[in-house]
């Protein structure tokens, strides 16, 4: 019997590898399932360009390999994004008295409107540019996939969370698809979130007008390319 192979996944936050973890090793049964947590977005941190991005990620995945792991050790890097309305243009981004932005359909609201265009415009630039990269490490598979505007919109439908409220939704998540696998991959490939397309074609789809601060998601994308392996695996045993 073959090793193992690590499929990587990388994640903001502890809430997110709480949510998908326990989902996940069951779709990506037969590989070793494992998350490697940013502590935050680094397509927003500060002196984080188009430039260094790609650098920054590989730098994540050489921190997780450690001494322990190499290149050949992994299937493949899967980057999981929250879209956070990157992609609206500048009049959606509205003056209020919210400390922190307030997301909403059609704009954001926040009482520091010359930051988050910054910040959108960063977060862009950084996004676009990871769409275009293949590998990781030199030979490491990478795509990135999003839920927009955030995690806990694409999967229970709210925003604008705290983080108590985020980590309850987190247990309820697991708890309701942990022993219904299907219909979770169902959800994220056929409902009305899943955007339809290639790869290519649903990251032009979530730049478009307000889609990034819209409920959509293409990780449905990840789960099919996975569920199409098995099948063709399954068929070649036959």
């Amino acid at each position: 019997m073959p090793s193992k192979k690590i499929v990587l996944f990388i994640v903001e936050g502890i809430t997110d590898q709480l949510s998908l973890a326990a989902v996940l090793e069951q779709i990506f049964a037969g590989n070793q399932v494992s998350f490697q947590i940013t502590n935050g977005d680094i397509t927003t941190r500060a002196n984080q360009s188009a430039k260094n991005i790609t650098a920054k990620v590989g730098k994540v995945v050489k921190d997780f390999c450690g001494n322990i792991f190499s290149a050949k050790d992994f299937l493949k890097i899967i980057h999981l994004v929250d879209t956070d309305g990157a992609f609206i243009g500048e009049d959606h981004v509205e003056q209020s008295d919210n400390r922190h932005p307030f997301y909403l359909d059609t704009c954001i609201q926040t009482s520091n409107v010359k930051g988050i265009i910054e910040r959108n415009e960063q977060k862009a630039e950084n996004l676009e540019k990871l769409v275009g990269v293949k590998t990781v490490m030199q030979t490491i598979p990478y795509s990135v996939y999003y839920f927009s505007s955030n995690l806990e919109h694409v999967l229970h439908n709210k925003r604008n969370l705290q983080t108590q409220e985020k980590d309850e939704l987190a247990m309820k998540f697991e708890q309701r698809f942990l022993r219904d696998i299907n219909a979770f991959v169902q959800e994220m490939t056929e409902s009305e979130i899943a955007v339809k397309g290639d790869y290519e074609e649903t990251w032009e789809f979530i730049k478009k007008e307000e889609n990034s601060l819209k409920r959509y998601t293409n990780f449905g994308l990840c789960l099919k390319e996975n569920k199409d392996k098995d099948c063709n695996e399954e068929n070649e045993l036959l």
